[in-house]
């Protein structure tokens, strides 16, 4: 695993296309990863576009999945850092920060009674001429508000209020399912060579083909890199 994300930057691009509520998702991106001592996080570091029937789009970010107590101590998963939302059309943002217990100063105490599962945030109507801000770790720290809508609280493992209105709750909200589509473009993921072999129980030649599409990958970057370098200014 740490082999796979420490060589290879992977990059995806997908696309859910139109389901019950009449919208499209499409999504190219890459994945980030940043390693401490005894941790590291990831997260998908491009934006998600999903495209409404009424033509507009609302893009999103992903937070970073941490993972702790790699090599010592006990082995947690969470989300952690923000998460944005952007409806450029009618000037909305959303910004939710996870692991929102954490306390300011150098050893990162957390708030009495907080747990890593709550996030907090603020959905409000965004000033489009303010100062661009990369992350924000608290919803404190936000520049671009320009009226605020209403606060968004909850946890990932119970619930989602927006105010005082709960949108979301584990135990009562039915799952949703996947539906693959029937007829897919070659390029799809199902069809890569490695992953036909290991459905066929045969590792051996999924292994080869694995080595066969790092390779291409590889090759395909560094052709990418060498352009950006070569191009005219």
């Amino acid at each position: 695993f740490f082999f796979f994300f420490f060589f290879f930057k992977q990059k995806t691009a997908y696309e859910i296309m139109p389901s019950l509520v009449g919208s499209e998702m499409c999504i190219r991106d890459r994945y980030k990863v940043e390693f401490a001592a005894n941790s590291f996080k990831l997260r998908q570091a491009g934006y998600h576009h999903i495209e409404f029937s009424d033509g507009n789009t609302v893009s999103f970010k992903l937070p970073f999945a941490k993972f702790a107590g790699v090599v010592m101590g006990t082995r947690i998963a969470y989300y952690t850092g923000e998460m944005k939302f952007i409806d450029k059309v009618n000037a909305l943002k959303a910004v939710v920060i996870f692991d929102c217990g954490k306390t300011d100063g150098m050893f990162g105490g957390r708030k009495k009674g907080a747990k890593r599962d709550q996030f907090e945030g603020i959905l409000y109507r965004w000033d489009i001429m303010a100062e661009k801000q990369k992350k924000v770790k608290k919803i404190k720290e936000l520049k671009d508000i320009e009226s605020p809508i209403c606060q968004i609280s909850g946890s990932w493992l119970h619930n989602v209020k927006f105010g005082e209105e709960e949108y979301w709750n584990i135990d009562k909200g039915k799952p949703t399912s996947i539906w693959y589509a029937a007829k897919a473009l070659p390029s799809d993921w199902r069809f890569r060579e490695d992953l036909l072999w290991v459905r066929r129980e045969n590792e051996a030649v999924a292994d080869l083909w694995k080595k066969e599409l790092e390779m291409q990958q590889r090759s395909d970057r560094s052709q990418r890199e060498r352009y950006k370098k070569e191009k005219p200014k």
